[in-house]
């Protein structure tokens, strides 16, 4: 019995979340005279201020997004919200470049070499190792977007002739399989011929 060739690659330390910005403006409360409610009582009473603004008691501008003001912004990568676009297209296209421009910078790295031609049609195995994190635990399905952009990636640096049915005959996956840490994530790609009579 021949036996089957697999050719595989490990995409360490996946992207789960991408970098919007470098730093996140300040913005500061409005005065809105006696609508200006939930104020923390160190800032009372309020002074009206120049540009529309309200001012704390000394004088000083007051910051309503101090938790992030300053410091990058970063998107997390979520299935659901590629459905939805994540509320606009240009969002959506920026994290799709991302995430297939850093699976490149992987499969490059990893050495992966391109198919060869005796390999098609394909049978695609995908294992995730990632922890199982906290409850409401998250569906495994939802991770669908990354096997889109990694094979799109493929094609892009010259690994994969093509991403269609007659290339790709059996993608299966996702498979977990649980790590202590965040920082031992990774993706494991296999590729085979797929021997079926059906597809040959």
């Amino acid at each position: 019995m021949p036996v089957t060739k697999v050719v595989s690659v490990e995409i360490h330390q996946y992207l789960t979340h991408v970098k919007m910005a470098e730093k996140v403006r300040p913005k500061y409360l409005k005065w809105l005279g006696h609508r200006n409610k939930r104020v923390a009582k160190k800032n009372l009473p309020l002074i009206r201020g120049p540009k529309g603004l309200a001012l704390n008691k000394n004088g000083e501008k007051i910051l309503t997004n101090p938790q992030t003001a300053n410091k990058p912004r970063f998107k997390k990568l979520s299935g659901n919200n590629f459905f939805s676009g994540y509320g606009h297209p240009l969002i959506r296209a920026k994290l799709a470049g991302t995430v297939k421009d850093d699976f490149i910078k992987s499969i490059k790295k990893a050495g992966f070499k391109k198919i060869p031609a005796s390999m098609y049609p394909l049978r695609i195995e995908w294992d995730v190792y990632c922890p199982e994190g906290k409850k409401p635990y998250w569906d495994l399905d939802n991770l669908w977007f990354y096997k889109k952009f990694f094979l799109d990636a493929l094609r892009a640096c010259g690994r994969l002739e093509e991403d269609d049915f007659k290339h790709i005959t059996d993608l299966s996956g996702p498979r977990w399989f649980p790590v202590e840490t965040l920082e031992e994530r990774k993706f494991v790609f296999r590729f085979m011929k797929d021997d079926r009579k059906e597809v040959r």
